[in-house]
């Protein structure tokens, strides 16, 4: 299951709830943020700074400027780019 909302999130958690209790009260007592899934919900804070769940987008609107680039330069700036925001 993908949730990316909080309402999502419930809705899932509502028919596990239905289906398997037991699972239900396993998943109540584990810690949110260990799932990548709910820990993406409850992030406060930008994604790289880009307002953006999709990854393919926020690279869309970063490389934009560099896509004209030859294939060798394109891909230096790529990873140009994520080891600036991996490092910050």
């Amino acid at each position: 299951m993908n949730a990316f909302r909080l309402v999502d999130i419930e809705i899932n958690f509502a028919l596990i709830q239905a289906l398997n209790l037991e699972l239900h009260a396993y998943l109540q007592r584990a810690d949110v943020r260990r799932c990548t899934t709910l820990t993406r919900v409850h992030f406060p804070g930008d994604r790289y700074n880009l307002l953006t769940s999709n990854i393919v987008e926020s690279m869309n609107k970063v490389m934009s400027p560099a896509r004209s680039f030859p294939i060798v330069q394109l891909l230096e700036e790529i990873r140009s780019m994520m080891t600036r925001w991996f490092s910050d």
